[in-house]
């Protein structure tokens, strides 16, 4: 473990970590005090010479994650399969919930396992398209665990409440980074900013005028401020 600050200059600019200045005084299992004598952004790595792991650690580890991967699907993919042939099992909101849970798992899993193979081809659009995906995978099993838990908060509640098209305002939820709505359609920020940079015409905002006018509503908030308090 080592303390350790922000060097602008090392890497020709691009910058990296420094000891210099900074040393460990106190370290345990909860926390480690560092003392540095200058001002800088500071931090503390577990790990500052990152030393390479020898051929066979890396064979080992790469067969225990492909092994636990490929077992995952393998359980993912029998589940999905109980699932959707066997009629009694998918008639009931939480099946149907688990099912698109499972999915996004599978699909997470199955990308990561061919993702070496993917690599091979040496093409940068390829990297983006499956770092997108597993990116979006990733926050779709999120999601369906967090309607999950939603479900059962519903159905645990003494007076149920009928919520119409139930299943598919989940999966609108689930599928459709729910995290995109919340983050980007229901904040006025990024809007006012999509509209500023990649909008035009009626609907493009000038980024000027909407600064002079939130400035604006600023300077009115100490006067109403002090008024009420006075009064």
């Amino acid at each position: 473990m080592h303390c350790v600050f922000w060097d602008f200059t090392k890497n020709n600019g691009l910058g990296g970590w420094n000891t210099s200045g900074c040393e460990v005084k106190h370290r345990d299992m909860n926390y480690t005090i560092c003392y540095c004598n200058h001002l800088t952004h500071f931090g503390v790595l577990l790990d500052l010479t990152r030393t390479v792991i020898d051929g066979v650690t890396h064979r080992i580890l790469t067969l225990i994650t492909y092994a636990g991967c490929g077992a995952s699907a393998l359980c993912l993919g029998v589940l999905l399969v109980m699932h959707l042939t066997l009629d009694k099992l998918r008639r009931d909101y939480p099946s149907k919930i688990l099912v698109n849970l499972c999915t996004a798992l599978l699909m997470l899993n199955l990308l990561f396992l061919v993702n070496p193979w993917l690599s091979s081809f040496n093409n940068q659009g390829l990297y983006i398209t499956v770092a997108v995906f597993l990116h979006y995978f990733l926050l779709v099993a999120f999601s369906w665990m967090g309607l999950e838990s939603v479900h059962m908060y519903f159905a645990l509640k003494v007076f149920r409440i009928y919520i119409p098209n139930y299943i598919l305002k989940f999966c609108i939820a689930g599928w459709g980074l729910f995290i995109f709505v919340y983050h980007c359609l229901m904040k006025e920020t990024v809007r006012k900013q999509c509209r500023v940079h990649f909008c035009w015409g009626r609907f493009r905002l000038n980024n000027y005028s909407d600064w002079s006018r939130a400035e604006t509503s600023v300077g009115y908030r100490p006067r109403n401020l002090e008024h009420k308090l006075s009064f």
